[in-house]
């Protein structure tokens, strides 16, 4: 079994050793624990657009699938998992599954990602997220039982319960300093509408009405001016 990482940034995941991706401040780490998994956190401050895992497992394409795709939500955080279970022979079944955490209130995650799967090519089974996830936690894990008997949505619930405790201390560190001045504006002319000067994919990062001096970005440089908009979080 291979997963592979792809945010901006790709690499393979390799046992018990950090992978990073300075650009979209992505870090994956995996254990191999029981279960075993893999955890990357997605900053994503530049907002690209798109990322996953691909997961090869080389089983039979004989062999019976079961797909799962639900959600859990406790408090201000929501876990949303797909599933995909190859079961059936008299060997161990192997259920693949991501989880996706997210916490729009206490980690300002972003509102507009999508989670989804794309089916199997040459035995990978690709795991996409799509519309600029930012700020959202990104797993895997696999499952199995003896004997070929399919992995239960009840099973997989259970696991995933346990393994969305921990998330739920995790803080994202304060992204920019503020030594910036900021001053809101009126406009007499004009409309104060982000698609008239701002790309479509920093919508989520800035907001209009202000005038900035001195911005820092996420990468630590500086814009001299931001005319009309400040960026939302430094």
């Amino acid at each position: 079994m291979k997963i592979h990482f792809n945010l901006h940034c790709s690499f393979s995941v390799v046992y018990e050793t950090e992978g990073k991706c300075s650009l979209s401040k992505s870090i994956a780490f995996s254990r191999k624990s029981h279960p075993f998994i893999v955890v990357s956190a997605l900053e994503n401050p530049n907002l690209y657009s798109s990322g996953g895992y691909a997961i090869q497992s080389y089983r039979s394409s004989s062999d019976p699938v079961m797909l799962y795709n639900d959600r859990l939500i406790e408090g201000n955080f929501e876990l949303q998992y797909r599933a995909r279970c190859v079961y059936g022979r008299n060997v161990p079944s192997v259920c693949d599954v991501c989880f996706v955490v997210n916490n729009t209130k206490d980690w300002a995650s972003s509102t507009t990602f999508t989670f989804y799967s794309q089916g199997t090519w040459q035995s990978t089974y690709l795991m996409q997220l799509n519309n600029y996830p930012k700020r959202i936690m990104f797993g895997y894990t696999m499952l199995s039982r003896t004997a070929g008997r399919l992995v239960t949505k009840v099973q997989i619930e259970s696991t995933l319960r346990k393994m969305l405790q921990p998330f739920k201390n995790y803080t994202w560190s304060a992204p920019c300093a503020t030594n910036h001045l900021v001053v809101p504006v009126t406009y007499t002319i004009g409309e104060s509408t982000l698609s008239n000067f701002v790309p479509t994919p920093m919508h989520s990062a800035t907001t209009t009405g202000f005038l900035q001096i001195r911005a820092e970005s996420y990468a630590g440089t500086y814009y001299a001016m931001c005319p009309a908009v400040k960026y939302a979080v430094c």
